[in-house]
């Protein structure tokens, strides 16, 4: 019985030595590896659009169909720039992503749908791409992609605050990916790509930065230190450092003052209390760093464990700490503002799934059978992509009956020739939703703004 098992036990160790290295050899198949990234992209298409498509516009995005400097319905692109002109003294200097979202509201829900699936899909290229600085790899990697895409739905609990809401998306979603730009940028220049290649391109880096550095307010300072940092090291280590990096650091820099110098920044401070100056500093630290131990804890705890195990052969580890660096800076950035909203963490997020990818990409690297294991965990991996996003559009969709619901008391107020109607608010009770507090008082936002959309004066139960 003895050496019945023992001849059994070996039998199966050369199966599945066989089975492993034949698996191997078929991940290094090209055509393989783009039908699997292809695949992979259009589920998690098709999964954020029809998200995108049952999640309603609400809120904040009745403000936004109006232009500032009129009061009047957005009429064009003209009117969008005067609309920002006007926010940017009154309310606040985020202009490119407001700019965004009243240009997406002037085109319609439709086209909204679609772009913000595409900035998603976006997002998670642009994350896959920063992630794999130097590393040599073959092309079509599906993995960090999905891995990406499944820490964003299942980990972070503002999903839909910040990637399907119209104002959420386009402050969040659309603020990150523009952000995260100059960490492209510094890839392509430093490896010699498409923005090392003439003066045309060293050019284009300056708007970029510009751009880049007048999104939002936390991920900027994040990115400007870790642009720095990586310059200096560069220059302090004898590699050559490229004036339009630079320039393109400038304009970053440039980009966040025009953003925190705006005069409705002030005036909107100037409305909210605080405490004392040294008690508030200690309430915005301590409530930052329970708001990061939330959401960066585990991505920080894998990415650290997954680099210690790296030992020294890893000559990325350093870069994949200098993003960890940014995504702390970008979070504790947070304690200039008076107001803390949890929804600011999704660059801090990004960043940190960018860093995991790095010592993880690393740690596959020394795995022999790295190709047998990532052809393995493919269908389980897409099983949870798929049940995840089907209770997710459930959730969503719930909320969007509810939603349709009071919209249609309103409507049909209206229509009888009322002066005012009472509809209930909704609670989100998902990642995937939205809050809508509708106040009893129909002067107070967000009832004004929306007796004004509908015509009506509209009063919270």
């Amino acid at each position: 019985m003895k050496q019945f098992y023992a001849r059994a036990k070996e039998k199966a160790a050369l199966m599945l030595a066989a089975g492993e290295e034949k698996l191997t050899a078929i991940d290094r198949w090209r055509f393989l590896r783009a039908g699997i990234f292809a695949l992979v992209l259009v589920l998690i298409g098709a999964t954020v659009f029809l998200l995108n498509l049952h999640t309603p516009l609400n809120v904040d995005d009745y403000d936004f169909f109006y232009s500032w400097a009129t009061g009047d319905f957005i009429s064009g692109i003209g009117d969008v720039i005067r609309s920002q002109m006007v926010y940017y003294r009154l309310w606040g200097g985020r202009s490119v992503n407001h700019a965004n979202l009243q240009l997406m509201l002037y085109l319609g829900k439709d086209i909204f749908n679609v772009a913000n699936t595409a900035m998603y899909l976006l997002l998670l290229l642009e994350i896959c791409y920063i992630a794999g600085a130097g590393k040599k790899t073959g092309g079509f990697e599906w993995l960090p992609m999905l891995i990406a895409h499944l820490i964003l739905m299942t980990m972070v609990p503002f999903f839909g605050v910040t990637c399907l809401w119209a104002t959420g998306a386009c402050n969040y979603l659309w603020g990150t990916v523009l952000a995260l730009m100059p960490l492209a940028v510094l890839r392509s220049v430093r490896e010699g790509g498409l923005l090392s290649a003439n003066r045309f391109t060293g050019a284009l880096c300056v708007p970029l930065g510009l751009i880049a550095g007048w999104t939002n307010e936390n991920i900027t300072c994040g990115m400007i230190a870790v642009v720095f940092l990586t310059l200096l090291f560069d220059a302090l280590e004898g590699r050559r450092v490229h004036k339009r990096l630079w320039a393109m650091w400038m304009a970053q820099c440039i980009g966040a003052v025009i953003m925190l110098a705006a005069p409705g920044n002030s005036a909107r401070a100037e409305t909210i209390s605080t405490l004392s100056p040294v008690l508030e500093i200690i309430k915005r630290f301590v409530s930052v760093t329970a708001y990061g131990a939330s959401y960066l804890g585990v991505l920080f705890a894998a990415t650290v464990l997954l680099a210690c195990g790296l030992g020294r052969t890893s000559s990325r580890k350093g870069y994949a700490f200098m993003l960890v660096f940014g995504a702390l800076i970008s979070s504790y950035a947070m304690m200039g503002s008076p107001f803390l909203a949890d929804r600011t963490f999704i660059s801090s997020v990004a960043l940190m799934i960018c860093a995991l990818l790095v010592v993880l990409g690393d740690q596959m690297e020394r795995m022999p059978s790295a190709g047998a294991a990532r052809l393995i965990i493919l269908a389980p991996l897409l099983m949870v992509m798929v049940y995840t996003g089907y209770h997710a559009l459930k959730d969503v969709k719930a909320y969007e009956a509810q939603w349709n619901q009071v919209v249609a008391s309103i409507e049909e107020a209206v229509e009888q020739g009322k002066e005012e109607v009472i509809v209930p608010s909704i609670k989100s009770h998902s990642r995937f939703t939205v809050d809508t507090q509708i106040m009893e008082d129909p002067q107070v936002w967000p009832n004004s703004t929306m007796g004004k959309y509908y015509g009506i004066r509209i009063i919270g139960e």
